[in-house]
């Protein structure tokens, strides 16, 4: 991967919201990243964007190739919990107090690795290094745990180049790549949060050759988001693109 200019990327930063809209969100930035780069025909301002969100309630969310009848039998569905589907794939994650962010970027290799496994790691490598600026020392987990009978659960155990804090499993992410782009899912699970946005906006502009951007989203796309949302929860037995 070649180092890229210096670029501008826009920043996304959303107050705790629920599930089916969090997830309309994210699949939003990644069209608009798309629709940039259909129009310039090559990365450029703002084809990347960041985002930070929480959930407004406890909500479980399953992976894109998960079915929603492994998903009725999780303890949550039967509490009546929200259930919703991401774009992206892995496996189910319980949302609550942890902090999500996403990120859409044109594939191009310029600001990060083309193949899965390299930009994966290479995410993660950012998340690792800004919480060694917190004080925290993460590692990698350098291979594949054996999962278990039934649902996967991201964060049950640990797949290659996730977050580890004294061996247990802190963040995990996904991936949906599509028309050339990609959408990054990712959560984290700390018992605190203080600093942690700000510290990871650093390190991710640091890494990626970008300077922020910040705007939250236009009155138009917040109507396209609400539209998309109920396409996302569980009540919708099939998931649409």
């Amino acid at each position: 991967m070649s180092r890229a200019q210096l670029i501008t990327g826009r920043l996304v930063v959303d107050p705790p919201l629920d599930g089916g809209l969090n997830m309309a969100i994210d699949e939003l930035l990644l069209r608009s990243v798309q629709a940039l780069r259909l129009r310039s025909g090559q990365a450029g301002q703002e084809t990347l964007t960041l985002r930070f969100f929480q959930w407004a309630e406890p909500t479980l969310s399953l992976g894109r190739l998960q079915s929603w009848e492994e998903g009725r039998g999780h303890p949550w569905v039967r509490e009546g919990r929200p259930v919703v589907r991401r774009p992206t794939g892995g496996g189910a994650v319980e949302h609550a107090q942890d902090l999500s962010f996403s990120l859409a970027w044109v594939n191009d290799g310029q600001q990060i690795p083309r193949g899965v496994r390299e930009s994966y790691r290479f995410i993660h490598g950012i998340l690792q290094e800004a919480l060694r600026h917190l004080g925290c020392t993460i590692e990698l987990a350098e291979q594949e745990a054996t999962p278990p009978v039934g649902l996967r659960r991201c964060f049950a155990v640990p797949s290659r180049d996730d977050l580890l804090l004294t061996g247990e499993k802190i963040a995990g992410g996904a991936q949906w790549h599509s028309h050339g782009c990609v959408l990054h899912q990712g959560t984290l699970r700390l018992p605190w949060y203080e600093h942690l946005v700000t510290t990871l906006e650093k390190t991710f502009g640091d890494a990626l050759s970008c300077e922020w951007d910040q705007r939250p989203l236009t009155d138009p796309e917040w109507e396209k988001a609400r539209a998309r949302a109920p396409l996302f929860r569980l009540e919708f037995l099939h998931f649409v693109v």
